[in-house]
């Protein structure tokens, strides 16, 4: 019997490595280790012992390679994805993994890693053209959501990113994406859904206090003089339409809307385009540049003929 503490020779150690590489084991013998070990629990020095153990050791490609096919072949069992699942999720799992984050040491750790230009690297290759469905997108969306609600979470990712600088090359890169035409379009689809959604568009009114810029109240007291009590402000999302907020609502019964585009907000934009976007709900647009608002007399005359319309 070999005695508590006995350590094989670096030697011993490669003969039986060098032994038992290329063997198969069997299924019989596979299901009797299962057999043996289901149910036990390490103990707290032998759990010690493992992580000791595989401290500071790097598996070769080749062994990751291997690593990564043999976990991809477990994954296509359903009943290994539920018994995982399960235990990752479980009070005792989750527990643990909280009172491991929280420690000095893993938040070091996971800096350094993240701030590493390999890894930045590796994930921006692991995601690339990576297309989640919609229920991982709904589950991703339900799983933020109750992360920013947490306030010890936002003060972690505070913290983490408090002093981080980023590289002119990581700016320049930001910079160019925001201005393609492919992440405006997903910026505004994701705007318009959100838009449409009543408790967001109140959340969003009260959060950021909109009232009139002064343009704006220049119109609305124009209006007011022309019209009294049949146009009604509502740029500050009381009213939507299409996941629109028009600036201006006529409330006499007539369908009609009017929009005041700011020269620099609003450059390069077609009215037409704002138009078509409320024309389905069968409603009028009149659109006015803020540039115009030097020329009373003009935007008095066009208002007054959009209002005979």
């Amino acid at each position: 019997m070999r005695k508590k503490g006995f350590k094989h020779s670096p030697e011993t150690r490669a003969k039986i490595s060098k032994a038992g590489k290329g063997r198969k084991v069997s299924p019989e013998s596979i299901a009797k280790w299962k057999a043996a070990n289901k149910g036990r629990k390490l103990s707290a020095e032998h759990r010690a012992k493992i992580a000791e153990s595989g401290r500071g050791r790097s598996p070769s490609a080749e062994t990751r390679v291997k690593m990564s096919e043999a976990s991809k072949k477990r994954w296509e069992s359903p009943e290994y994805r539920e018994k995982v699942t399960g235990w990752k999720h479980s009070p005792e799992a989750c527990a643990r993994n909280l009172a491991r984050r929280n420690t000095q040491e893993f938040k070091e750790k996971m800096s350094r890693a993240l701030c590493s230009p390999e890894v930045s690297a590796k994930i921006v290759a692991a995601n690339k053209r990576r297309v989640f469905s919609e229920e991982t997108r709904a589950k991703m969306s339900a799983s933020g959501k109750r992360k920013t609600c947490l306030l010890e979470w936002t003060d972690n990712m505070r913290q983490f990113h408090q002093g981080r600088e980023l590289t002119e090359e990581h700016r320049a890169k930001l910079r160019a994406w925001v201005r393609t035409p492919e992440f405006r379009a997903k910026v505004s689809a994701n705007m318009m859904r959100l838009y449409q959604n009543a408790e967001y568009c109140e959340m969003y009114r009260k959060a950021m206090g909109m009232k009139p810029n002064k343009p704006e109240t220049f119109l609305l007291g124009l209006l007011d003089q022309m019209y009294p009590g049949e146009w009604r402000y509502t740029g500050d999302f009381s009213f939507t339409i299409n996941g629109k907020s028009p600036d201006f609502v006529n409330c006499n019964g007539q369908k009609k809307i009017i929009e005041l585009f700011g020269d620099y907000w609003h450059q390069g934009e077609c009215p037409a385009d704002r138009a078509a976007v409320f024309a389905p709900f069968g409603y009028q647009t009149l659109v006015i540049w803020e540039r115009e608002l030097k020329d009373v007399k003009r935007v008095v005359g066009r208002i007054t003929e959009f209002n005979a319309l």
